[in-house]
């Protein structure tokens, strides 16, 4: 079942543009309720999905960002074990900042160690993550 925000959005991509201060109206379009419209547009204002000008919404699109902490994540879910050299590689960061990363979800309980793996001149540590959610929780540095 989609969320408020999935509908309000579906229902700007297909329209792109609506009358500002209709929001009774927005509701029974989208088929959210009219207080959960308030909240959601004000999110995407502040996002900048939508932009009001000359009294009518204009929806832009979403602008993901995809940022070296999400492309860590990603690689810690689809991995069921990893060192922090094999995610460096497939992210594309420093092993030193990822490694700060592990520190940070390793206190937060989101991932544990599990091993050691012989390297050619050294050992590397082997993680796996617990709590694979979907979502990025974030933990405070």
């Amino acid at each position: 079942m989609k969320n408020d925000a999935q509908k309000l959005r579906d229902f700007f991509e297909k329209v792109k543009v609506f009358p500002a201060g209709q929001n009774e109206l927005l509701a029974k379009a989208s088929g959210i309720k009219r207080s959960a419209v308030r909240y959601t547009l004000r999110d995407f204002i502040a996002r900048g999905e939508i932009e009001e000008e000359n009294g009518m919404l204009k929806y832009t699109g979403r602008n993901i960002v995809d940022t070296l902490i999400d492309r860590v994540w990603k690689a810690w879910r689809y991995s069921n074990t990893w060192s922090v050299a094999e995610i460096a590689k497939l992210t594309g960061g420093d092993a030193t900042t990822i490694r700060s990363y592990v520190a940070d979800y390793m206190n937060a309980g989101y991932i544990e160690k599990v091993g050691v793996k012989k390297g050619y001149k050294k050992k590397e540590n082997l993680y796996r993550l617990i709590k694979k959610e979907r979502m990025r929780p974030c933990v405070k540095n």
